[in-house]
């Protein structure tokens, strides 16, 4: 066996054992307070009275306001689908890391347990909850630096071509990238344009960037 497969059986074994060490239960007020230390957020449906969660690995599912959130399926950086019409359960994205590079692929889920699919081909760099675009192509994420390695640099990532299983490689554009400062309220304006507030000692600045073409001083190299 090369030393490669042995680091990565060695990693699935080290995922595997944080999510297994995961309840299958939580109540919300114990969730709240632990998903900050997670440096993680719930995301609310838009149409129901439903939260996701992401906590050790696994996405937790909670109905109700101060309902238990219910252990649903392993991934991280959850994000809802909005749902068709007549469509009784609900979809959401769901990332799950694929190696110690810090990159997972993104796949579609329902609130039934289930996978559905590859949402996009490729691995991609996510550490925090993303937004979706309102046709739902594309997905906007913060990368923030989680290991001395990252220094203080904050970057914005876009995934484009999202679509269930269609076999097609997608690509991430880093579109923005600022040191010794974080970047917080990332949305999308319309399908075509990202918006967000870059912070940098008390200077805050809202920066909004054209994605198709994509701007001349966004960074826009795919990794």
């Amino acid at each position: 066996m090369k030393a490669h497969d042995i680091a990565h059986i060695a990693v699935l074994f080290l995922c595997l054992e944080t999510a297994w060490g995961a309840e299958d239960a939580i109540k919300a007020e114990v969730m709240d307070r632990r998903i900050h230390v997670w440096d993680s957020e719930t995301v609310q449906a838009q149409d129901d009275d439903l939260r996701l969660a992401a906590y050790k690995g696994w996405v937790y599912l909670q109905k109700g306001k101060d309902g238990i959130y219910k252990k649903l399926v392993p991934g991280i950086c959850p994000q809802w689908i909005p749902r068709h019409k007549g469509q009784e359960d609900h979809w959401f994205h769901v990332f799950l890391p694929v190696g110690f590079d810090g990159k997972s692929e993104l796949w579609t889920a329902s609130t039934d347990g289930y996978y559905l699919g590859k949402a996009a081909e490729g691995m991609f760099h996510v550490n925090s909850t993303p937004v979706l675009s309102p046709n739902g192509k594309a997905m906007a994420t913060v990368v923030r630096p989680l290991s001395k390695v990252q220094g203080d640099r904050w970057s914005v990532t876009v995934i484009r071509d999202i679509k269930i299983a269609d076999g097609y490689v997608s690509t991430e554009d880093w579109i923005y990238e600022t040191e010794n400062g974080y970047i917080q309220d990332l949305r999308f304006e319309d399908n075509d344009r990202v918006s967000f507030k870059c912070i940098q000692n008390d200077d805050v600045q809202m920066k909004t960037i054209l994605l198709n073409p994509l701007q001349p001083n966004a960074p826009g190299n795919s990794r």
